[in-house]
């Protein structure tokens, strides 16, 4: 099993275009995505042979809602 900061420099490199940001707090790594990469990276922590993630725990997400969404 890789430790938080072995795994968070793994999917940092192999997702480098899909993550926005990531970080360790409280000995949980936090991965920032954008929501249209959230299945390619999920299906990634599923398969790859060095992760081989069985369970998800938490998703959450941010809403502006005064924010212009870009249509374009």
């Amino acid at each position: 099993m890789l430790k938080n900061t072995d795994l968070e420099k793994k999917i940092n490199s192999e997702l480098n275009t899909k993550v926005s940001s990531s970080k360790i707090v409280h000995e949980t790594l936090n991965v920032s995505i954008e929501k249209d990469d959230l299945k390619e990276v999920l299906l990634f922590l599923k398969s790859n042979s060095e992760m081989k993630f069985k369970q998800l725990i938490d998703i959450t997400a941010v809403d502006y809602p005064n924010k212009k969404i870009d249509s374009g």
